[in-house]
Protein backbone atom coordinates (compact mmCIF):
# COMPACT_ATOMS: atom_id res chain seq x y z
CA UNK A 1 0.00 0.00 0.00
CA UNK A 2 1.27 3.46 -0.91
CA UNK A 3 0.30 6.81 0.54
CA UNK A 4 0.91 9.79 -1.73
CA UNK A 5 0.34 13.49 -1.18
CA UNK A 6 -1.23 14.71 -4.42
CA UNK A 7 -2.96 18.09 -4.08
CA UNK A 8 -3.22 18.37 -7.88
CA UNK A 9 -5.54 15.32 -7.97
CA UNK A 10 -8.12 17.09 -5.80
CA UNK A 11 -8.24 20.07 -8.15
CA UNK A 12 -9.87 17.86 -10.80
CA UNK A 13 -13.60 18.42 -11.36
CA UNK A 14 -15.71 16.17 -9.16
CA UNK A 15 -12.91 15.57 -6.65
CA UNK A 16 -12.63 18.98 -5.01
CA UNK A 17 -14.75 18.06 -1.99
CA UNK A 18 -12.59 15.07 -1.03
CA UNK A 19 -9.54 15.00 1.21
CA UNK A 20 -8.51 11.45 0.37
CA UNK A 21 -9.10 8.92 -2.38
CA UNK A 22 -8.33 5.21 -2.41
CA UNK A 23 -7.35 3.13 -5.38
CA UNK A 24 -6.67 -0.60 -5.17
CA UNK A 25 -3.21 -0.25 -3.58
CA UNK A 26 -2.73 3.51 -3.27
CA UNK A 27 -4.22 6.25 -1.15
CA UNK A 28 -3.98 9.82 -2.38
CA UNK A 29 -4.37 12.63 0.15
CA UNK A 30 -4.79 16.33 -0.41
CA UNK A 31 -2.38 17.52 2.29
CA UNK A 32 0.61 16.20 4.21
CA UNK A 33 -0.04 14.70 7.65
CA UNK A 34 -3.54 13.33 7.07
CA UNK A 35 -5.65 12.59 10.13
CA UNK A 36 -5.94 9.08 11.53
CA UNK A 37 -9.66 9.19 10.74
CA UNK A 38 -8.98 9.91 7.07
CA UNK A 39 -6.40 7.14 6.85
CA UNK A 40 -8.76 4.68 8.55
CA UNK A 41 -11.53 5.61 6.12
CA UNK A 42 -9.34 5.19 3.05
CA UNK A 43 -7.71 1.99 4.36
CA UNK A 44 -11.20 0.57 4.73
CA UNK A 45 -11.76 1.29 1.02
CA UNK A 46 -8.49 -0.47 0.16
CA UNK A 47 -9.64 -3.49 2.16
CA UNK A 48 -13.06 -3.42 0.47
CA UNK A 49 -11.55 -3.32 -3.01
CA UNK A 50 -9.15 -6.16 -2.23
CA UNK A 51 -11.76 -8.32 -0.53
CA UNK A 52 -14.58 -7.84 -3.05
CA UNK A 53 -13.30 -6.03 -6.14
CA UNK A 54 -16.37 -6.60 -8.32
CA UNK A 55 -18.77 -5.47 -5.58
CA UNK A 56 -16.64 -2.41 -4.89
CA UNK A 57 -16.62 -1.38 -8.54
CA UNK A 58 -20.31 -2.13 -9.01
CA UNK A 59 -21.31 -0.19 -5.91
CA UNK A 60 -19.16 2.78 -6.94
CA UNK A 61 -20.77 2.68 -10.37
CA UNK A 62 -24.40 2.29 -9.24
CA UNK A 63 -24.81 4.34 -6.05
CA UNK A 64 -24.24 7.90 -4.97
CA UNK A 65 -21.54 8.75 -2.46
CA UNK A 66 -24.10 9.51 0.24
CA UNK A 67 -26.03 6.24 -0.30
CA UNK A 68 -23.06 3.92 -0.80
CA UNK A 69 -22.90 0.99 1.63
CA UNK A 70 -19.12 1.08 1.19
CA UNK A 71 -19.02 4.65 2.47
CA UNK A 72 -21.26 3.70 5.40
CA UNK A 73 -18.90 0.86 6.25
CA UNK A 74 -15.85 3.15 6.06
CA UNK A 75 -17.53 5.78 8.26
CA UNK A 76 -18.44 3.05 10.78
CA UNK A 77 -14.82 1.88 10.82
CA UNK A 78 -13.72 5.41 11.71
CA UNK A 79 -16.29 5.58 14.51
CA UNK A 80 -15.18 2.25 15.96
CA UNK A 81 -11.49 3.19 15.96
CA UNK A 82 -11.77 6.63 17.55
Amino acid sequence: MRLLVAPWFFRLPGLRRYHGYAFRRTILVRAPNPSEDLLTHELCHIWQSQRRPVRSFWTWFTSTYEESPLEAEARAAVSRTR
